[in-house]
């Protein structure tokens, strides 16, 4: 099978993975050493659109569809009769670099279907970015999706090659998964994902030391599917809510379920209403940026799911009428990011204009907020339009269209000479100056000086670049007020500030369009060979976007040409030669073929959204783009599929798929009955109460089989339920030392847990420990007696009051038994208890004085305990 075919296999696989963006991670180019690519930090370029309206930013392909797995919802189902195809690591490797080099991509999104085991697996994955990292030296974007039963050194390794690792919860339920995913456990994904949160905390910690390993830099990610099981909104977002709270996922994809080829009987006929995706979307957003809570979206929901006619903020500010009108000038950025139609950006641009000025129901409209949606919400003064302008008696020109120093020199000598912006008209070489002859520039009145903040000099600088003939005029009147108003530039609702950063986004959206659009084709041959690109662009931006293009492909020779200007990269230096024709530009290249088959495969027809594709990529650079003849057939197509797949009869697998090749198998445990590895075992399916609902995982005690001491907590904290041992955290390291002082080696002491599942409640990226209650404790006790009947302590050490009450059954006061041995006749005659306070208790004392003398304590008690032992060896 040829590589195009394996392409069109493997894309059209890969098309129903949500997960697109290449932005978030460090800043890499190609400039200062061999290899190509670089990835800007902060933002990604979507390089094309599909009809489906969603970007291509990164080859997004299976190394694979071949799998183990017979997971109801994908198409790459064990069960499914798809035809199979395999990318070897050389050819997916390949495909990567010359789609990059000729601007299709950012870079490299690989998944697969599982063969043979999930280690072999992830290693073949693994071994796709080793290479392009290792052996190419690719600085571009790579996002691997990772297997959460492989081994965690695979998992590492993966992370020090990729930009961002994700592992897909697929559903929101722990049943609905078992249905539909019998081979996937929820518990093996958490767990995974809870080891990436460590690594990706601890490079953190070490971000700034340059030595230190690389991990994942823009962090991971999940996808949930939406519709494929009867899960309401509610429990999605509550779900949501806790991954981000437990693990710091860098975003949740949210996938409205499509019809697939070959379906299942048990997946539903039709897909849910995209709206229904896009409303789950904005719900996350008001969760993690506009400081909602989770209650005040999901509690008043009809049926747990979000109303589709409204976005769930106008939903919430409907039903508390009784917070507006809110007075713009005077409300809290809280209460501001409250009002629909409010952005972030939009509230912060308030806030600062509001400082200089009094805002009025005009500035809305420079700020580029939806008028008719926020007006109900908010209370504004009157405002009066802006004075028009005058004609000008004094010409100045300019030596060519993007003259800033020009610019900048003249219209500082006419503003120290007091010349006003009305009296000033700008031309430039080669334009129609009329009847006028240009007017010298005055020189420079040093007594009249002043200063301007660099912001507006940066963004003049941008806003030259701009079209408009206006532009020269509108900088010098902004220039002529700064002088009297050195704060103007901090109040975005002004109208010449308005205008000006308006003339400069466009400027910058103009930029990234070419980023974007530019696509470069093989011209020439030997010495003479490189990469050449046509395009077209609105504003003058080449000389702005030519650095973009050193960075990304400094190995490679390369000329961009356009009407007005020409880049060309040598490898060392750009030079930049006059404007060139359309047809100087070579007119097709050979892995466009390939490329237009990659595009037709990616595009999902059950996601039809034109209107998104075309707000993205227009029409007016489509005639550059290679994959430009197949978007109108691929929309007219469009519901003829869908309805195709809908139509098609569930098929019995064929005989060949129904083998496995190297099947897995669950590994046996050989443990005795009433061991603590079998209890242990049991423990990770404990279901007694509904904390391992949110828990990443059961956390279970640890040390030796028949210690002597058992110290026993109140339940496993942040840092615990992720890495599934006992006291890892910040109360560990209290413990630890303390430990220490008192003379006990904690390898050879048992640390356990009054209740082994987290308890939290989730804010934002973080979790808040909440304390037990007392079913919670009876549930869980069982196994604290069960792993004291196991080890036969002598000593049980209960460390708080959850655990006091666990071990004693019953509540059990520590002040007024704490400082001697108890005796524990519950566990035998010879067993004795100790109480004392939780590690974390002494954390939170905020007096440093009192911190350290109940720090005191707590080793005293533990040394009554190290004398106990040495009393019990000693006979």
């Amino acid at each position: 099978m040829d590589v195009q075919r394996k392409l069109e296999i493997l894309a059209d696989a890969a098309k129903y993975d949500a997960s697109c963006a290449s932005s978030g991670t460090e800043t890499r180019d190609s400039r200062n050493g061999k290899g190509m690519g670089s990835t800007d930090a902060g933002m990604g370029i979507c390089h094309s659109y599909a009809p489906d309206g969603r970007c291509i930013s990164l080859l997004k392909i299976l190394l694979t569809n071949a799998c183990n797995y017979d997971c109801l919802y994908c198409i790459n189902r064990a069960s499914s009769n798809v035809q199979r195809a395999r990318f070897t690591v050389e050819e997916a490797v390949k495909l990567t670099l010359d789609f990059y080099r000729r601007n299709y991509i950012e870079g490299l999104f690989l998944s697969s279907g599982i063969i043979r085991s999930p280690n072999y697996t992830m290693e073949q994955v693994v071994r796709v970015a080793r290479s392009l990292r290792e052996d190419h030296h690719f600085r571009g974007y790579i996002h691997l999706k990772t297997i959460p039963e492989a081994d965690e050194a695979l998992i590492v390794e993966a992370g020090k090659y990729a930009d961002r690792l994700s592992i897909n919860i697929e559903v929101p339920t722990e049943s609905s998964l078992s249905k539909l995913a019998p081979e996937k456990d929820v518990r093996a994904i958490r767990r995974t994902m809870g080891r990436l949160r460590l690594r990706l905390d601890e490079a953190q910690e070490t971000k700034k030391d340059k030595r230190a390993p690389r991990f994942a830099p823009a962090g991971q990610s999940t996808q949930m599917i939406v519709g494929a099981d009867t899960s309401n909104d509610q429990t999605i977002l509550e779900t949501s809510a806790n991954l981000y709270g437990s693990y710091k996922l860098k975003r949740v994809y949210y996938s409205a379920f499509s019809p697939i080829p070959d379906a299942s009987r048990s997946l539903p006929l039709q897909a849910p209403p995209l709206i229904r995706e896009h409303r789950l979307y904005q719900a996350d957003w008001l969760l993690r940026f506009y400081g909602f809570d989770l209650g005040e979206i999901t509690d008043p929901l009809e049926g747990g799911m979000l109303p589709l006619d409204i976005d769930p903020k106008l939903a919430w500010a409907l039903r508390h009428r009784e917070r507006f009108p809110l007075d713009v000038n005077r409300a809290s950025r809280e209460d501001l990011l409250r009002v629909p139609g409010f952005g972030v950006k939009t509230v912060d641009r308030i806030i600062s204009a509001r400082r200089v000025t009094n805002l009025c129901s005009a500035d809305l409209a420079r700020l580029r907020v939806p008028r008719n949606k926020v007006l109900p919400f908010i209370v504004l003064p009157d405002h009066k339009p802006p004075a028009q302008l005058l004609d000008s008696n004094r010409l100045l020109h300019l030596d060519n269209e993007t003259d800033f120093t020009g610019w900048r020199n003249a219209a500082r000598a006419l503003a120290s000479n007091g010349i006003a912006p009305n009296d000033v008209t700008w031309t430039v070489a080669g334009g129609d100056a009329g009847l006028f002859t240009p007017s010298a520039i005055p020189a420079f009145d040093t007594e009249q000086s002043f200063n301007v903040p660099a912001a507006f000099v940066q963004l003049a600088k941008t806003a030259i670049l701009n079209r408009n003939p206006e532009r020269f005029a509108l900088l010098y009147r902004l220039l002529w007020r700064l002088r009297t108003h050195p704060r103007l530039m901090g109040a975005a609702t002004d109208a010449d500030v308005a205008r000006v950063q308006s003339l400069a986004k466009e400027v910058r959206r103009d930029e990234h369009k070419m980023h974007a659009f530019v696509r470069f084709r093989e011209f020439g041959r030997g010495n003479d060979f490189r990469f050449v690109a046509w395009f077209e662009p609105d504003h003058h931006i080449v000389k702005l976007a030519a650095p973009f293009f050193e960075r990304r492909f400094a190995d490679m020779a390369w000329s961009i040409l356009t009407p007005d200007r020409c880049a060309h990269w040598d490898g060392c230096k750009t030079i930049f030669t006059p404007g060139a024709l359309k047809s100087d530009a070579p007119s097709s290249d050979p892995l466009e073929d390939i490329w237009r088959t990659y595009y037709a495969n990616i595009f999902n027809p059950a996601r039809l959204k034109i209107k998104a594709m075309q707000a993205e990529m227009p029409k007016k650079y489509w005639r550059n783009l290679p994959e430009a003849p197949l978007i109108d057939t691929l929309i007219a197509k469009a519901r003829l599929m869908t309805q195709a797949m809908i139509d098609s009869e569930a098929s019995v697998p064929r005989a060949s798929q129904q083998r496995r090749d190297e099947p897995m198998k669950s590994p046996s445990v050989h443990t005795k009955p009433g061991s603590l590895a079998t209890i242990r075992a049991e423990a990770a399916d404990c279901r007694s109460c509904h904390l391992w609902k949110d828990a990443t995982q059961t956390v279970f005690g640890e040390g030796p089989n028949h210690a002597p001491i058992m110290l026993v907590g109140e339940q496993p904290g942040d840092k615990e339920d992720l890495a599934g041992k006992p006291f890892v955290g910040p109360a560990g390291q209290v413990l630890n030392r303390a430990l220490e002082e008192a003379g006990l080696d904690r390898d050879k002491v048992y640390v356990t847990n009054a209740v082994k599942h987290f308890k939290f409640v989730p804010r934002g990226k973080i979790r808040l420990h909440q304390k037990p209650n007392t079913p919670e404790i009876k549930a869980c006790r069982p196994w604290y007696e069960r792993e004291l009947a196991s080890i036969k302590p002598a000593l049980v050490v209960a460390m708080g009051a959850t655990a006091a009450q666990t071990v004693f059954g019953k509540i059990t006061p520590i002040g007024k038994n704490r400082g001697h041995l108890i005796d524990l006749d519950e566990a035998g005659p010879e067993t004795k208890a100790l109480v004392t306070v939780h590690p974390s208790y002494l954390l939170r004392l905020p007096d440093e004085d009192a911190k350290a003398r109940e720090y005191a304590n707590f080793v005293k008690d533990l040394k009554l305990a190290a004398s106990f032992l040495h009393k019990l060896n000693a006979a």
